[in-house]
């Protein structure tokens, strides 16, 4: 989910509440609220109450918080609102809410260690997705076509569209197509992101050979 849409799930929330208690007023969540409110550790991930609070679940000071949601990422709730719990350890480390995507590293939604988490934009996170099923050569973005015995390599741009980039019955030109596909649409800023880069840089540094087979 994008930090826009993030935003506008916030938002959903914060109306549903102000629908239920009236025109109460809130404290803005700036992060020294939030350092108020939470404590983080970044060789963990976890984050703990710092205060004792009214209600159900995990609400006395010293409780770790989060509970997941049906994306698999932890969630917190604050004066009827219900927020990322990676967004507000972004807040809480950095002073401001993300304007793009927070990026898992390491693709596990719950780990939100400092280390595994970083802002990207919606494309360079759709690069660190797992590779697809049909891929086992593990390059996002280059399948083995059976039925011509080539190499496909493919893109998906942001609206979702699939883009065919060209076959080759070589695997590393493969790459480089799908390489070349990304940095067309400006990804080359998601260099880290992007498992057709460091492939090609393992290759080019002589790490490894292209006799990848399908």
């Amino acid at each position: 989910m994008s930090g826009f849409q993030e935003l506008k799930e916030d938002q959903s929330s914060a109306q549903s509440a102000k629908t239920q208690s009236g025109m109460k007023k809130r404290k803005p969540l700036t992060q020294e609220r939030v350092r108020e409110l939470f404590d983080y550790d970044p060789e963990t991930g976890i984050v703990t109450r710092r205060v004792s609070v009214a209600g159900k679940g995990p609400t006395r000071a010293g409780d770790e918080v989060g509970f997941l949601n049906d994306s698999g990422y932890l969630m917190i709730s604050y004066q009827g609102r219900r927020y990322r719990l990676h967004r507000i350890i972004w807040m809480l480390i950095w002073g401001y809410f993300p304007e793009h995507e927070i990026d898992h590293i390491n693709r596990v939604r719950t780990d939100n260690r400092l280390c595994n988490l970083r802002e990207v934009t919606r494309a360079c996170n759709s690069l660190n997705s797992s590779v697809q099923k049909r891929s086992s050569n593990g390059v996002t973005g280059v399948a083995w076509d059976r039925s011509r015995k080539k190499w496909m390599s493919y893109i998906r741009t942001e609206r979702e569209k699939t883009c065919n980039l060209g076959r080759s019955e070589d695997f590393i030109e493969a790459v480089a197509l799908r390489l070349a596909g990304e940095q067309s649409l400006e990804r080359y800023k998601c260099n880290v992101c992007s498992s057709a880069y460091q492939y090609m840089q393992k290759y080019l540094n002589g790490e490894l050979d292209d006799k990848t087979s399908n």
